[in-house]
């Protein structure tokens, strides 16, 4: 594969260096992440990158959702793509899968599950066609492959924002929580491979604009909970009967305007970290309190450089698989262009500050996972670029941990 002006990029600038609100310290030299054996070319434009398993050797594989690359405007199909990994950090590339049309308006972004009863993933890909919102699900084969769609009718209202998958009653079939404007948090519960019942809803606070969704086992009784934050930071922890039935607990504002949100672990998570930008970016990690919640916990803030406001992506992300994981933030300046990861360290005020190649003005997508066998998880990044001609492509980019 042709290696990229973006992979010279990486390889040049990939150093540790303190960042603001407490560097790792001039004097390091080890870097946390180097360049990993490939890079790549996917065939479509992404809107959400998913890690995962899609055949059946067991290495860890990734799947790209978007819009094939050179439909030009107009409506345009979706794509679902993989990239099988073998073990080593490096990946081959399957053909698209194609099916639908973005005539009507989607929202919110894709999501991956199990929808059947096979072990592999399948993709959702909302579609509100101002009448009703259907569910279009893409199985996987087992090969990398998806059948064609299946549209199933989902309940929602015509403003959902946000959405995850988990399995929230315990019949081996994953479910869908969106999280709608003017409805609230919305917990649609498979009834079979194609079909989801009537709507769950249990919550609906004043401003129910909600920016990020996640669901985690908050108090550990095996049936994933839900965390719900509003676009003015604040969250709220909503727990699951086990029946899918969710019922507010707690809620708490965090730190400034907050854009971004995560769990460290969907079964048993150590903290939540929040990105916002008010009065400065920065990450606030909540860790668990005795209680199990996140509420009277002291958060611990890392304030991030001046300028890079724009919090692309942000996913937990371990060292050590044995260990409670960091949070890896890509933030970009908007001003300038440029790209960083930021590592930052759960229970130390660090941060390694990492600069990213550039795509032109487009925006990267990153997930975590191990992808080489060594026990600690690595990054795979998406980053845009453009031909000489003007046509798009997307590069892959992995980044392998040291452990350092």
């Amino acid at each position: 594969m042709r290696r990229s002006l973006a992979s010279a990029v990486v390889s040049a600038v990939l150093i540790a260096c303190g960042g603001g609100g407490g560097g790792h310290g001039s004097g390091a030299t080890d870097a946390p992440f180097v360049l990993g054996p490939t890079a790549g070319r996917f065939d479509v434009i992404p809107d959400r990158l998913f890690g995962g398993f899609v055949d059946l050797d067991g290495e860890r594989d990734l799947l790209l959702v978007g819009t094939p690359a050179g439909t030009g405007q107009g409506p345009s199909p979706f794509a679902v793509q993989a990239a099988f990994g073998d073990g080593s950090g490096r990946f081959t590339y399957g053909f698209p899968s194609v099916g639908g049309t973005d005539r009507d308006v989607t929202a919110p972004s894709p999501v991956v599950g199990r929808f059947d009863l096979d072990p592999f993933l399948d993709v959702v890909v909302f579609r509100d066609d101002g009448v009703q919102t259907f569910a279009l699900v893409f199985h996987g084969e087992g090969d990398g492959t998806f059948a064609p769609w299946v549209a199933a009718p989902v309940a929602l209202g015509t403003h959902a924002t946000s959405a995850t998958v988990a399995e929230m009653n315990g019949d081996a079939y994953d479910d869908l929580v969106v999280g709608d404007h003017g409805v609230g948090i919305v917990v649609l519960l498979a009834t079979g491979p194609d079909a989801f019942g009537p709507p769950l809803v249990d919550f609906l606070p004043v401003v129910s604009f909600f920016a990020a969704v996640t669901t985690a086992d908050v108090d550990a009784d095996g049936s994933p909970d839900v965390l719900a934050m509003q676009q003015s930071g604040r969250i709220s922890i909503l727990l699951n009967d086990g029946t899918g039935n969710l019922d507010l607990t707690t809620s708490f504002s965090t730190d400034g305007s907050a854009t971004e949100m995560i769990a460290s672990s969907p079964q048993w998570p150590e903290f939540v970290a929040v990105f916002s930008t008010v009065p400065a970016p920065q990450v606030s990690i909540y860790p668990r309190d005795a209680n199990n919640s996140f509420v009277l916990s002291t958060s611990q803030r890392v304030d991030l450089d001046d300028g890079f406001t724009q919090c692309v992506a942000m996913v937990p992300v371990r060292r050590d698989l044995r260990a409670e994981p960091d949070v890896a933030v890509i933030a970009v300046h908007p001003g300038t262009g440029e790209l960083r990861l930021y590592l930052v360290r759960h229970g130390t005020p660090s941060q390694y500050a990492v600069r990213l190649p550039v795509g032109r003005g487009a925006p990267i997508r990153v997930v975590a996972g191990d992808f080489d066998g060594d026990d600690r998880e690595d990054l795979a990044l998406l980053t845009y670029g453009a031909e000489a001609d003007g046509r798009p492509f997307v590069e892959l980019e992995t980044l392998r941990s040291t452990g350092q």
